[in-house]
Parts: C-alpha cells; sequence; structure tokens
C-alpha cells in the first residue's frame, strides 16, 4: 500500500511519472504499430490522459477507503451490543458461545461460517434478541439486506426495549435514504439508552439530510453532552462530519479531541488524513509524526514509505 500512499500525499510528483511511462508507452506503440495519424506527441497526449484518469480514480478510492463508512459505524455499535445484552439475558451459556464464535468468524470476514454459528444460536434460543441483530449485520454485509430488515425486526419484536435493534434498523433507513423512519428508530432508541451519544449523532445526520439543521445541531451537541469520554465524543462526532462532508467541523473537533486527550494516537491520524487530502501537507506530516511517536502503526507505516523520522 505504500504506493497507493505515495499517490495521496505526492500526485504533483506522481503526474511526472505518469509522463515518463507516457512517453514510454508512445515508444511501445511507435514499434510495435507504428504512429499512424496521431504522431508521437499525439501518442503522448493520449497516454498522459489515460493514466491521469487512473491516477484519479486511485486517489478517490484511497481517500474514501480512509473516510469512516457507514459500516464502520455499524460496527462500532455492534460492538456494544454483546455485553449489553448477555449481562442481561437468561440465554443459555451454549447460545452465547455460538454467538462469540460467529462474532469472530465475523470479523475474520468468513461471513458463511458466522451466519452458520448465529443460526445455531437461534435455533437454541428463539428469544436471543441480539443474535436476530449479530445476523441482521452479517446479512447487511452480505448484501442481503430484507434479510436483515427482517431479524431487526424479529429482535425488536422478542425485546421491545432492547435499544440496539432501534439503532440499528434506523441505520438500515438511513441506507435507504428513509430519513423519516430512520428518526423515529433512533428517537425510540434514545427513549430506552439516552446515554448512548452515537444515536444523538445519527439522528443529527438524519435531521441533515432533510434540512432540519437546528435539530441536528442540538442533537450534536447532545451526543457530546450525553458521553463522560469528551475526546472519544469529539471523535465520533467528527467521523459523522466527514461524512456530511464537513471538514472544518470535522477537525475542530478532532482538534477538540486531541487537547482532551494528547496520548491518543487517532485524533492525530484522522485530522493527518484530512489534512493530506486536503493538501496541506506540513500540517498533515506533523499529525502523523504525532500519531507515529504515540505508537500508531498505520502512520509508522506511512512515514516509513516516505522516509521520513518521526
Amino acid at each position: 500500500m505504500n504506493w497507493i500512499n505515495f499517490i495521496v500525499s505526492n500526485p504533483n510528483i506522481f503526474l511526472v511519472v505518469l509522463l515518463l511511462f507516457s512517453v514510454l508507452a508512445a515508444i511501445i506503440v511507435k514499434n510495435m504499430f507504428g504512429f499512424g495519424r496521431f504522431g508521437f506527441f499525439g501518442y503522448i497526449i493520449i497516454s498522459v490522459f489515460v493514466f491521469y484518469v487512473l491516477e484519479v480514480a486511485i486517489t478517490s478510492w484511497v481517500l474514501h477507503h480512509y473516510s469512516m463508512s457507514g459500516q464502520t459505524l455499524r460496527m462500532h455499535i455492534l460492538d456494544n451490543i454483546k455485553e449489553k445484552e448477555q449481562i442481561n439475558s437468561s440465554v443459555s451459556q451454549k447460545s452465547i458461545a455460538l454467538y462469540n464464535e460467529s462474532n469472530n468468524y465475523y470479523q475474520k470476514k468468513e461471513y458463511d461460517k458466522a451466519l452458520t454459528a448465529i443460526n445455531k444460536a437461534i435455533e437454541i434460543d428463539p428469544q436471543y434478541a441480539a443474535a436476530y441483530v449479530k445476523r441482521s449485520n452479517i446479512y447487511f454485509t452480505k448484501g442481503q439486506k430484507e434479510e436483515a430488515k427482517k431479524d431487526l425486526d424479529k429482535a425488536i419484536a422478542v425485546k421491545p426495549d432492547y435499544a440496539e435493534a432501534y439503532r440499528f434498523r434506523a441505520l438500515q433507513f438511513v441506507t435507504e435514504k428513509n430519513f423519516g423512519k430512520a428518526i423515529e428508530d433512533f428517537t425510540k432508541a434514545i427513549e430506552l439508552d439516552p446515554n448512548y451519544h452515537i444515536s444523538y449523532f445519527w439522528r443529527a445526520m438524519s435531521y441533515k439530510r432533510i434540512g432540519q439543521n437546528n435539530l441536528a445541531n442540538k442533537d450534536f451537541e447532545k451526543g457530546v453532552d450525553s458521553y463522560p469520554d469528551k475526546a472519544t465524543a469529539y471523535m465520533d462526532r467528527a467521523s459523522c462530519y466527514l461524512l456530511l462532508r464537513e471538514k472544518d467541523n470535522a477537525i475542530n473537533d478532532l482538534s477538540k479531541s486531541i487537547e482532551i486527550a494528547p496520548n491518543r494516537p487517532w485524533g492525530y491520524l484522522k485530522r493527518g488524513q484530512i489534512y493530506l487530502e486536503s493538501g496541506k501537507t506540513e500540517q498533515a506530516m506533523s499529525d502523523y509524526k504525532a500519531a507515529a511517536k504515540l505508537g500508531d502503526s498505520g502512520a509508522q507505516m506511512f512515514l516509513k514509505s516516505k522516509r521520513i523520522k518521526w
């Protein structure tokens, strides 16, 4: 991945390399087919254009890859489901073990094995609400969205006060751009679990999508206020701002997170990525160095690829 990092951080230098490749491509065309009506410089221009399009496409993919996606935030919620549900649940230890087995397979991206394990858990304990949510997430990842939604409905049916099920169903509505339904489910999740800040942030994003900016801003503030770990709250809100393409707000929140918890690398890394995408190389390198010094392996690998010490 080092060469991809180079593309993102040095687009101008990379274009020079593309020009050299373009000249080489023109020479190869001459030797194989002759120049025809385009001529030597014509083939260079064509080659530059083709390689430039490829470079833009690759860079866009990488920047998208760096951003926190909706699926990542789904997983952020999922990470909190197991402990909450099992502490308050009377399901069998065998079902819990199968749930954990399914989760392990899911983390390894072995989705069929994850599905088999969670199906067995549900067969043993049909009232195991967390298992339905887990299976829903597997279905969603596999692209089976209708099956995913049905399982969320089942989770709510067997446990109507299960906030996580409402959160996940709301996220499903977000992916369908059904923001009215999403707001309803996020509101229910907040009623059941008012201290879970992610619900406020996602409801805020849904409000933004329908132009209710005042309500969105209130929820963004409530999300931070509801969570005792302010550094994490600001980082999570920054991720939501990134999904909304509000980079300035994201940078402000990451800066607040860093101020509160200067020994955590994630805020530096994410802010560095935004600076890099915005062409602010000096600020980006400063943040990458800070993250690397704090032990972040991604930042260290990136700086090594550029032969920069930290």
